[in-house]
């Protein structure tokens, strides 16, 4: 596939919805950089594990529609240290300004192979890319072509096992997105029109992969 498709035009992103309900491999503009974006099922997390270098069975994480974010998670498992409410109003105001992860007790629908146990606690993770970002169009049809309110996501980039550097950077640049994954027959880029536009919308943030919040307890707390 290889498409060049920009997150700022609608027709565009109406595509790229289609498309990763029909099994793509979606490179998607992210606040001020990229991640890949897919159907949650096993196979297809396993198949982009593999595709980025990473251990097959490597835990996803999960972005979705903003409205649907505090669904992923279980409130009633957080520590009785730490009221909903508070931490769902953190959570508003840091998506407010810009792409943020947040780490949390999963809720039970939500698929194994996206969850990871900590201290006793079923986990899951949602990366997203804040209020002002475009690429929430994208998630909002994406989620209602799949009928789900859950997609799986990852950082755009190869993985350090693959490459054996210490660190690799997610891209925030379309074209090295496409020079890593040409091995991709059904990779499609959903992308930026004006990169350094993009970046300047975040004069805080770099631009890379985001900040994880945990806000599980152990479970004997």
């Amino acid at each position: 596939m290889n498409s060049r498709l920009f997150v700022d035009d609608p027709a565009d992103v109406r595509a790229a919805a289609h498309l990763l309900a029909d099994g793509a491999v979606v490179a998607t503009a992210f606040g001020n950089f990229y991640v890949i974006v897919t159907r949650p099922d096993a196979d297809t997390v396993r198949g982009v594990n593999l595709a980025k270098g990473r251990p097959i069975d490597q835990v996803g994480s999960i972005t979705t529609a903003a409205p649907l974010i505090a669904g992923i998670y279980d409130w009633a498992r957080l520590s009785p240290l730490l009221p909903p409410l508070e931490m769902r109003t953190l959570m508003d105001a840091l998506y407010a300004r810009g792409p943020f992860g947040f780490r949390g007790p999963a809720a039970d629908r939500v698929p194994d192979h996206l969850t990871q146990w900590d201290a006793g606690v079923r986990t899951t993770q949602v990366i997203a890319p804040g209020a002002a970002c475009p690429a929430n169009a994208f998630f909002d049809l994406a989620v209602a072509a799949l009928g789900t309110d859950v997609l799986y996501i990852t950082s755009c980039n190869r993985s350090r096992h693959l490459t054996g550097a210490v660190e690799e950077p997610a891209h925030w640049k379309a074209p090295g997105i496409v020079a890593d994954f040409r091995h991709l027959d059904n990779l499609v880029v959903l992308e930026h029109r004006d990169e350094a536009a993009a970046r300047a919308r975040y004069p805080r943030y770099a631009p890379t992969s985001v900040t994880l919040l945990s806000f599980h307890a152990p479970s004997r707390v």
